[in-house]
């Protein structure tokens, strides 16, 4: 005996092509799929992104002091506002400088850079920037403050005495001594054998060392078990028993 059974399956929700969006939020999306930039009636929304659209303005900026070594580099940097893009001018002393071997000026959008690979001479010079458009110009002043650099080279031949500044930091650096101390740079060197003994020595004698306060109590521990000690022989002699002798003579 058998039986047959027939399964029949009905068609249920298809991920792929069926969605749990509102029709109202499918017809939003195929309003952007085919670029309509129409308003919806219903709420005056755009469907397509509109960027912000800048506002006409003048520039504004500013400058910062800086601090560079003798011969070295530095940078300044500026963040520029203003719309229509600016048109910007660098000035040192007054003087409008361009990109060359030793000026770098670079435009990165609102972003301005000049990089200076060798600083001036020492002392302070004044860095102007000028930036203008259709809205009108600002102008920002900044000081760059070269301080000279530690010279480490010896007294070579070829220098001119007049010009050599290492000489001239030396005696500048000179630092006056008193009559001991420089008596004390005067002596010899002791030999290695005489510096190894003094390192024994000194270290037998950090050994062997104590303290004032360590000293001074164990002279007065040293004092107090003495009186305890004298008082407990002076105990002893006083409670020593007396022999006496109660026999008669015999007459």
């Amino acid at each position: 005996m058998s039986a047959t059974f027939r399964i029949e399956c009905e068609p249920g929700i298809r991920v792929v092509t069926q969605t749990n969006l509102s029709d109202q939020s499918m017809s939003n999306i195929k309003r952007l799929e085919h670029g309509d930039e129409h308003p919806n009636e219903s709420n005056g929304e755009y469907f397509r992104y509109m960027e912000e659209v800048e506002v006409d303005s003048a520039p504004q900026f500013g400058l910062v002091n800086t601090m560079a070594g003798e011969g070295g580099p530095c940078k300044f940097l500026v963040r520029i506002s203003g719309y229509p893009r600016p048109q910007i001018a660098w000035f040192i002393n007054q003087e409008q400088i361009e990109s060359d071997s030793n000026y770098i000026i670079t435009n990165d959008g609102a972003i301005c850079y000049l990089e200076i690979h060798r600083c001036p001479s020492l002392g302070e010079s004044t860095i102007g920037v000028l930036a203008s458009n259709s809205q009108g110009q600002s102008e920002s002043h900044a000081t760059l403050n070269v301080i000279p650099m530690e010279d480490f080279r010896p007294d070579l031949k070829h220098i001119k005495k007049s010009g050599n500044t290492y000489k001239q930091r030396q005696v500048w650096r000179k630092v006056e001594v008193s009559a001991e101390l420089n008596n004390a740079f005067k002596k010899n060197k002791p030999t290695p054998e005489a510096m190894q003994q003094i390192e024994i020595d000194n270290s037998r004698r950090v050994r062997l060392y104590r303290a004032p306060d360590v000293v001074e109590a164990e002279s007065l521990y040293d004092k107090v078990a003495g009186n305890l000690k004298k008082r407990e022989q002076n105990a002893q002699q006083h409670n020593t028993p007396v022999i006496q002798n109660n026999s008669q003579p015999q007459s």
